[in-house]
């Protein structure tokens, strides 16, 4: 598995940044409009918070900042104590099936807001991206 498939994307990192996250990671970009395969670990194999690129997550740096419950939004009302949700299917067609990953915190009425990705990085990241832009979780998660 290629690294940039283990970590957050462009995207999301930017925008995890940009969203006030500044949690030290192994990895990161050296500036925000790195290509996806433009990926660096630090000399020293430590985790550190790059203040001039972009820091990219791994699925369990992702992990250690998503609650294991929330509060969310559905509707015109706020559910609170949902239980975070994370599983894989492989999608259709048979021919080529795909590992797809959800995750979700789920409710009395199922899973509220899922977010869905081939990487499980990515989908943890998006979800990590709805809860700061919705202030259901602050950046020092």
């Amino acid at each position: 598995m290629k690294l940039q498939d283990q970590v957050t994307s462009v995207e999301i990192s930017n925008k995890l940044k940009d969203l006030g996250i500044r949690v030290s990671s192994i990895f990161y970009r050296e500036w925000r409009g790195a290509k996806e395969d433009e990926v660096e670990m630090f000399e020293d194999g430590e985790s550190h918070y790059y203040l001039d690129g972009v820091n990219c997550y791994t699925i369990a740096e992702l992990g250690e900042m998503l609650p294991s419950w929330s509060s969310v939004q559905n509707g015109n009302a706020m559910v609170d104590g949902v239980k975070l949700f994370i599983s894989s299917r492989d999608d259709l067609p048979q021919e080529n099936p795909k590992k797809v990953w959800e995750v979700a915190y789920s409710g009395p009425f199922g899973p509220l807001h899922p977010y869905y990705s081939d990487k499980l990085a990515e989908a943890i990241g998006q979800m990590l991206v709805y809860l700061l832009e919705n202030k259901l979780i602050n950046s020092n998660a």
